[in-house]
This record gives structure tokens, C-alpha cells and sequence, in this order.
């Protein structure tokens, strides 16, 4: 969402220590890009990798087509924007390449043409998405039973 003065509005991440969070992020447009067997093994191994660099334990998540809810909670000290950043990034790069290489009808679903000008594909829906601090177990229970 752009504010009347051009200023993106950023999701804010509380990250207080002990916090676990139930995130939810969605494709660029709701499309459903996490369909294929293939981007959804994107996005575990992108979870993979992203767990050394920036520690969390991963309680539950749930891919859907169009987008994704993780329950997690960071190691002392690791911010919830480097994880998702660790984890959305290379999947949309992946995707992108993979798209211009193998399916270029299909770019145009992908592409973003911002107010400025710039150019990109999406893979990802702009912003942080959807991020709630858990704080006790029932929450964490009640995050859980709202994704199946």
C-alpha cells in the first residue's frame, strides 16, 4: 500500500525474544505459482537453507497454491524479516530464471511495472505479508487448526 506521499507502508515485526510467529505470505497476485511439485520444492528447500544462516525451529506450515503459512519460532537475536528474506528470495529468483528459460508465455503473469518505472517478475506478493506474535501455547494451538 503507497501512502499519498509515495512512502510504502512496511509490515512491522515484533520480534521479541521468546516470541514464536504465524506467518502467511502470498504469491504475486494470488495466483496459485506454488501449484507445481516443482516450486513447492523450491520453497522446502529455500526453509532448509535458510535455518543455518538465520536459526528458527519450524512448528508447522502449510504450502496452499496461492500462498503460505509457517509457524516458527526465532533463535534469540534473528529478525523474522532475515528469515523470510532468506526464504522467499532465492524461490523467486529460482522461478523467474526458470520461467524465462522454460515457459516465456508465462512471464507476463509474473511481470510488475511500477509507478517509477522499474520493471521485475514477481513471484512473491509485495510486502512482509501476514505476521502475528505467538505468545502461549493456545495460540500457537488455535494458529495451527486455522490452517487446516
Amino acid at each position: 500500500m503507497r501512502t499519498p506521499q509515495g512512502y510504502r507502508h512496511r509490515l512491522r515485526h515484533y520480534d521479541e525474544p521468546g516470541h514464536a510467529h504465524y506467518l502467511t505470505f502470498s504469491c504475486y497476485r494470488n495466483q496459485s505459482l506454488l501449484a507445481r511439485e516443482r516450486t513447492c520444492l523450491w520453497l522446502i528447500e529455500a526453509i532448509q537453507a535458510a535455518k543455518p544462516k538465520h536459526p528458527f525451529d519450524l512448528w508447522a506450515w502449510v504450502i496452499m497454491p496461492s500462498h503460505v503459512h509457517l509457524l516458527l519460532k526465532p533463535a534469540e537475536g534473528v529478525r523474522v524479516g532475515n528469515i523470510l528474506k532468506a526464504v522467499k528470495e532465492p524461490v523467486s529468483k529460482r522461478a523467474s530464471s526458470w520461467v524465462k528459460c522454460n515457459a516465456p508465455q508465462f512471464v507476463a503473469r509474473m511481470h510488475d511495472a511500477q509507478p517509477s518505472g522499474r520493471r521485475c517478475l514477481r513471484f512473491w506478493q509485495p510486502g512482509g505479508g501476514y505476521d502475528r506474535n505467538i505468545v502461549s501455547a493456545e495460540e500457537a494451538w488455535s494458529s495451527v487448526m486455522s490452517c487446516v
